[in-house]
């Protein structure tokens, strides 16, 4: 019972960062960009979620684990470098497209490692949702807010480093 309900905090919070870092100065929010994020989620866990249910004979938990910690704090790394005041985190170029492809794929995998239904995906496809428009709402309305929103811009990887930290525990 305890590694659904992790799992499902997991992939809460992985929405809540995403929906925060979908947020940009420029860009008003549009409904499609939820349906777009959501169905790529779905998509990309649910193969991700197979292939480590194939594998799960092969890789330990907690091996995996680290290593998608490790893979939070890369991307919270990686999202710092390509961070652009006027565009935001996202920005639609294949190199940050394809790292956000990569963590539902590991996301998906680590959830696969778990031996967890095949099903659960849609059932997480909701959670993430919910924590992509939170997210999404909450971030917007900070930015909407404050006028310099330089150290306001940092909040969405605090979701991010805390399945980071929770990870590598």
């Amino acid at each position: 019972m305890a590694i659904i309900i992790s799992s499902i905090l997991t992939v809460f919070i992985a929405g809540l960062s995403t929906g925060g870092l979908l947020v940009s100065r420029r860009i008003d929010p549009h409904q499609t960009v939820f349906l777009v994020v959501g169905l790529a989620f779905f998509l990309f866990s649910y193969i991700g979620m197979f292939l480590g249910s194939k594998s799960s004979g092969f890789i330990s938990h907690g091996a995996f684990s680290i290593f998608f910690g490790l893979f939070c704090f890369g991307l919270i790394g990686f999202l710092v470098w390509k961070y652009d005041p006027s565009f935001g985190f996202v920005k639609q170029e294949p190199a940050t497209l394809s790292i956000f492809v990569a963590f539902f794929l590991l996301l998906g995998f680590e959830l696969g490692v778990l031996e967890l239904s095949l099903w659960f995906t849609l059932f997480g496809f909701l959670f993430f949702v919910g924590g992509l428009i939170v997210g999404f709402m909450f971030i917007y309305q900070i930015i909407q807010r404050h006028r310099s929103p330089q150290f306001f811009a940092l909040i969405p990887l605090i979701p991010l480093l805390f399945i980071g930290l929770f990870k590598l525990i």
